[in-house]
């Protein structure tokens, strides 16, 4: 009841893939391996996840090599070997179950061997069947997952509740904010739009205002290099546009100049290279080790994103496919992840052109799966007697609270959406007056 084969592969897995190497040190345990080698392999590759160490077939080396306990791990051949055992990390999760079936199975023989035998010996101080349900109790916990009742949870439940529903992390627009009750951990914010309605300016806008606060992001852009993204960012937290900067404003440069610094420090990682949701994760993961913390990814966008295989399928399918591994994603990387999407033509057949939740292109499964969708309209882009500035962030599904529409302003100059303006009115002077004496 055994498989070197899954055990290598699974191991192997571990040693190319930073998402594998996560689920194999968290998923199991180190009597699921039936080599002492692996055993081995094994306990050393966990102590290094835990101390949030990178890994590779050269960090393993290295690690077991300091323990003194590389050769009885099979030597640097045998490591080398495992890194090239399997062609890729796709399968880790197949890999996995094997190895905790065997082992279940396996651990269950031996303890029902042992009630066995006590019962054969005519020991009448052993209570088989108390054994028995040990036995089984014990199998069962080797495929069961972490179970919180709910005592657990619910002074947690109680503190959000008084809370109110802000509780998750700003996105840097204070009425968004309110409506949404913040990005939230787990959640999916998909954020879509018509061509120029500033999508990327607008997840620019939040991925900066969380690194401002001093939060780790991840932002993965697959339409465009990433030093465009970069370049976005330091003009909309500057307000020094490119124009002011090619023209040598000196004001100007010197506002640019001033986030410079700033800027250099956030824990902003901004990918270009990561087109499928397992390359994506991986380098969140990544990110996550060297940082110790993920508290945004965004990614721009889904229709870029590479599905697993086109073999069979339709285009729908493939994207429904894309929609839930995202959602995993949230899940299993315990942040918000902000989508961005694009919308069908369907909004220019409508005389007011504003996008609702049917417009989302090619999938029904990206309305079912997000948590949150936030629609951009900019009348201006239909109408070219309108104001150039006036946007509304359209709320169209928020799982947690309210829906509706919310003013904002355009400012393409410095590729940035802001709040309204709201002008102060002068009160009455009579109520001025009172208003001084209190």
């Amino acid at each position: 009841m055994k498989s070197i084969e899954a055990e290598k592969s699974a191991l192997g897995s571990a040693l190319v893939s930073a998402v594998a190497y996560a689920r194999v040190t968290t998923e199991l345990r180190v009597d699921d391996f039936t080599s002492e080698a692996h055993q081995l392999i094994f306990s050393t590759m966990k102590r290094m996840h835990d101390e949030g160490l990178a890994l590779d077939s050269v960090t393993m080396i290295d690690a077991l090599d300091g323990a003194r306990s590389l050769e009885a791990a099979g030597g640097v051949m045998y490591i080398t070997e495992l890194s090239l055992f399997v062609p890729s990390a796709a399968n880790v999760e197949h890999y996995i179950r094997i190895i905790r079936e065997h082992s279940r199975k396996r651990h269950l023989a031996e303890d029902l061997e042992r009630v066995i035998t006590g019962i054969q010996s005519g020991d009448n101080d052993v209570d088989y069947l108390e054994q028995t349900e040990a036995a089984l109790q014990n199998a069962h916990s080797r495929t069961a997952q972490k179970v919180e009742m709910i005592g657990d949870l619910a002074l947690s439940a109680f503190t959000e509740i008084v809370e109110g529903k802000q509780r998750g992390m700003s996105t840097g627009f204070i009425v968004l904010d309110q409506t949404l009750g913040g990005l939230k951990k787990g959640h999916v914010c998909v954020v879509a739009g018509r061509p120029s309605m500033g999508k990327t300016s607008f997840a620019t806008n939040i991925a900066a205002s969380v690194a401002q606060e001093g939060k780790t992001v991840v932002f993965c852009s697959l339409e465009q290099p990433r030093i465009d993204v970069i370049k976005r960012a330091m003009i909309a937290v500057s307000g020094c546009s490119e124009y002011d900067a090619h023209a040598r404003n000196e004001t100007q440069l010197e506002r640019l100049g001033g986030v410079l610094e700033d800027v250099g420090k956030w824990q902003l990682a901004v990918i270009d290279d990561a087109y499928s949701v397992d390359a994506i994760k991986e380098q969140c993961y990544a990110v996550k080790r060297k940082t110790k913390a993920l508290d945004l990814v965004v990614i721009d966008y889904l229709g870029l994103i590479k599905p697993r295989s086109r073999k069979n399928g339709t285009r729908e399918q493939e994207v429904a496919e894309l929609s839930r591994s995202i959602k995993l994603m949230a899940r299993e990387l315990d942040c918000p992840i902000l989508l961005l999407s694009q919308l069908s033509r369907a909004p220019e057949q409508r005389s007011d052109h504003k996008p609702i939740l049917a417009d989302l292109r090619e999938s029904g499964a990206i309305e079912q799966d997000a948590d949150e969708v936030i629609f951009l309209y900019r009348p201006y882009v239909y109408d070219k007697q309108a104001d150039p500035k006036e946007a509304v962030i359209i709320v169209a599904k928020n799982r947690d609270g309210d829906t509706g529409e919310i003013d904002a302003e355009w400012d393409g100059e410095h590729f940035r959406y802001n709040d309204t303006v709201f002008e102060e009115v002068p009160l009455p002077e009579e109520i001025k007056m009172k208003w001084e004496d209190l």
